[in-house]
């Protein structure tokens, strides 16, 4: 399993941050402590993982782009759990020849909802 920081020498090339949020009628609430795995095509059998912290944030680094295939999937005991490809949330990129992967600095917001 690869984690959040990197082996030592290493100079990631791309990251996704974001925030993990409950959903509500309200204003938006953090949650912390969620679990955030993003499995991509490049990576194998390997994953990368972070949690969130006390205002919901996490950040994920990786030394080549994330792939537009990668999916990210959420989790955590009080919510039900959140998985999509991260193509669908990454955004766009203007050059032609990196159709295929994320911005090298992408940001998503993932909003998940209690456990009934």
């Amino acid at each position: 399993m690869l984690a959040l920081g990197l082996v030592a020498g290493c100079h990631p090339a791309a990251s996704i941050a974001g925030n993990v949020l409950q959903t509500s009628a309200g204003p938006d609430v953090p949650i912390s402590d969620a679990r955030v795995t993003v499995r991509c095509p490049e990576l194998g059998t390997q994953t990368l993982t972070a949690t969130s912290d006390g205002q919901g944030a996490f950040r994920l680094l990786m030394e080549v782009r994330f792939s537009r295939e990668c999916t990210l999937e959420v989790t955590h005991p009080d919510y039900l759990p959140a998985s999509f490809v991260l193509g669908a949330r990454c955004g766009e990129t203007d050059d032609e020849a990196s159709a295929g992967y994320c911005p090298v600095r992408s940001r998503i917001v993932i909003r998940l909802e209690p456990t009934p």
